[in-house]
């Protein structure tokens, strides 16, 4: 919430503004992009917005979003052709830059997001 600041003439109060705080001032929010490097179509879905509909990404497809500063967010990865759940994890959005993250296996065989650096 905005706390209002009172600005003063003498003893007399002249009127009152509704002026953020510094702690109030959000960030700036971060590009944030996620690349297909798997060989299957893939969903990719938010799961603190349940009602939002899933990003869909054929392979080596790469898509961008602007994500608020410092935020973590649940994410699921799924199969676009059978809806199987491949992954599920928490995306951690740095405070400041742009970040690209990569779909891919990892050498144990498991679907995962690696960060990469964003062009």
């Amino acid at each position: 919430m905005i706390q209002p600041r009172r600005i003063f003439v003498g003893t007399l109060l002249w009127f009152v503004l509704p002026w953020p705080l510094s702690s109030q001032v959000a960030a700036p929010p971060v590009r944030v992009g996620f690349r297909n490097d798997l060989s299957v179509p893939i969903l990719l879905r938010d799961l603190t917005q349940p009602l939002a509909p899933p990003i869909r990404l054929v392979p080596k497809e790469t898509v961008w979003d602007r994500l608020p500063a410092n935020a973590r967010i649940p994410i699921a990865i799924s199969d676009a052709a059978s809806g199987q759940v491949l992954a599920k994890t928490i995306l951690t959005v740095p405070p400041a830059g742009s970040v690209l993250f990569s779909i891919q296996l990892n050498p144990a065989g498991n679907v995962v997001l690696t960060p990469r650096l964003a062009p």
